[in-house]
């Protein structure tokens, strides 16, 4: 698919699994902000037959800690799919929980890395965080039988490590949505079904700092890394013509295109959180832009003010 015979680093000396990453995995990651459509656009491309979609595998820890429920309804360590890969794992005698990359440090380090230039993230932590996550994309792959996995989890910095371990053959799709309807949508209460839990309503000002953050360090993973291939799509352009930006799509990543990922768009799939859309009865892929009526002035003048700029830099009046 991503036409590369590569082969990744070697694995520290006596630390090796039973399955060696001795070939890269071709690696989908959709980077960008949340409330984006991300979960639309992984289910559209999940449903491709070379792809299997692992939703915000960033989140994986703390799915199998807290036993938050997949999205084809299970509870994450009662699902059929996540046992397999599990099981696999104790198979090849390695134990695996990707995690965010939190610590202060790291993310001060990656940024600067980031607009400097300058090699300041520790080779060996990068190598072990890619390593991880190798593994346990190694296993989906095994269970699911498919060639190309596909990450949503949108983090820029999760990204630049990926990136940088030499693990992947990674594709970047950077997705990106009017900052205004994700202010909006930040504005309202959400129900979060797989924790059972709810997302109360959010202050402007931090959320608009957090889209703007996200994109431009997303934008900047991609300016910095010029031999990783990557495409821009925005929210709008592709809930509008699903079929024809799926198509693009499809054409950077070397996949064929076929009608039924649009009608898979509604399948039941094995994947780490999402959007309420994941657990609706009906799904559909349409436009909203609700915005346009809800987006109370403030928050308006607030976007406007601090995040305009770039909002107007991925083409948004």
């Amino acid at each position: 698919m991503f036409n590369s015979t590569d082969v990744a680093p070697a694995a520290p000396p006596g630390k090796s699994p039973m399955i060696l990453p001795r070939e890269k995995i071709d690696l989908i990651y959709v980077a960008g902000c949340g409330r984006s459509g991300s979960t639309l656009l992984d289910a559209v491309l999940g449903a491709h037959p070379a792809v299997v979609s692992v939703g915000e595998a960033w989140y994986h820890a703390r799915w199998q800690a807290n036993n938050f429920a997949c999205t084809c309804g299970a509870p994450f360590n009662a699902c059929e799919f996540w046992q397999a890969v599990a099981a696999k794992l104790r198979q090849w005698k390695t134990a695996v929980a990707i995690t965010p990359v939190t610590r202060h440090r790291e993310k001060l380090l990656s940024v600067l890395q980031l607009y400097t230039g300058a090699p300041l993230l520790s080779a060996e932590r990068v190598n072990r965080y890619g390593r991880a996550s190798y593994q346990l994309f190694k296993a989906v792959q095994r269970v699911a039988g498919k060639t190309v996995v596909l990450d949503s989890s949108k983090n820029p910095l999760r990204l630049l490590y990926l990136c940088l371990s030499g693990y992947f053959n990674v594709k970047i799709i950077h997705l990106v949505r009017d900052g205004r309807a994700y202010v909006n949508s930040t504005s309202k209460r959400v129900q979060m079904p797989a924790q059972e839990g709810w997302i109360s309503p959010q202050n402007v000002w931090r959320t608009t700092g957090r889209w703007i953050l996200t994109n431009s360090l997303s934008r900047r993973v991609c300016a910095e890394l010029p031999d990783i291939p990557s495409c821009l799509i925005k929210y709008e352009e592709f809930s509008a013509a699903p079929e024809a930006a799926t198509r693009r799509l499809c054409e950077f990543l070397q996949l064929e295109y076929g009608p039924a990922m649009l009608e898979g768009a509604g399948a039941a799939a094995h994947n780490i959180s999402g959007s309420r859309w994941r657990y609706q009865a009906r799904r559909a892929i349409r436009l909203d832009e609700a915005w346009r009526q809800e987006l109370a002035p403030r928050r308006l003048l607030v976007f406007s003010l601090l995040g305009g700029w770039l909002n107007r830099q991925f083409g948004y009046q």
